[in-house]
């Protein structure tokens, strides 16, 4: 059925590039200090804080390439959401 394909002008193959979704900083920013406890809270020089950050941040993206969703990467670091109140809607 042609309604569902698209011919590309001269034929063959084509690639689309889909973009991933950005992981938001405050999101790296959870991971980060995270891994800071588990250092044991040391003192960071602002370089140090910067590694930690893309240290952070390179292993989310590499949970994200390994196919778990952003919810699940949000609940390993903060646990599964709250159930909702008395009067509250899910979402």
């Amino acid at each position: 059925d042609q309604k569902n394909w698209y011919n590309y002008p001269g034929g063959g193959d084509f690639r689309v590039s889909l973009r991933e979704p950005a992981i938001a900083d405050e999101l790296v920013q959870v991971a980060a200090y995270l891994l800071w406890e588990e250092q044991g809270k040391p003192p960071l020089s602002s370089g140090a804080q910067k590694e930690l950050f893309k240290c952070a941040l390179e292993d989310l993206e590499a949970q994200y390439s390994e196919g778990l969703s952003l919810r699940t990467i949000v609940e390993r670091l903060l646990g599964p959401p709250l159930p909702p109140t008395k009067g509250e809607v899910a979402q």
